[in-house]
């Protein structure tokens, strides 16, 4: 059955279903509220530091092996490198508009 179905559809078919849905993809896609332009706020990074801290703590108690844990908390402070990086400079921004103010 699912055969006849396939069968039945040309190129031309094909085409214009892809055709069809890339367009779907592109209307939906602009429909979607991005956050392209608003950064972390000073508590979203915080909490996110907090959660990572506390993962942190916790590979370090819950794993016995301490070589990994080391090795994976190092891992975590590498992957969330770049968000630290934003908040620094977030902080530094704040405070320089701060003392301009």
């Amino acid at each position: 059955m699912v055969e006849s179905r396939w069968e039945e559809l040309t190129d031309e078919d094909l085409l214009n279903l892809h055709q069809e849905s890339a367009l779907e993809d592109e209307l939906h896609d602009d429909e979607e509220p991005t956050n392209k332009n608003n950064d972390f706020s000073q508590k979203d990074f915080e909490e996110v530091f907090s959660m990572v801290e506390s993962l942190k703590q916790k590979l370090m108690y819950a794993d016995p092996d301490i070589d990994r844990s080391m090795q994976v908390r190092r891992q975590i402070d590498d992957i969330f490198l770049p968000y630290l990086k934003i908040y620094e400079n977030h902080l530094l921004l704040s405070s320089a508009i701060r003392s301009n103010a």
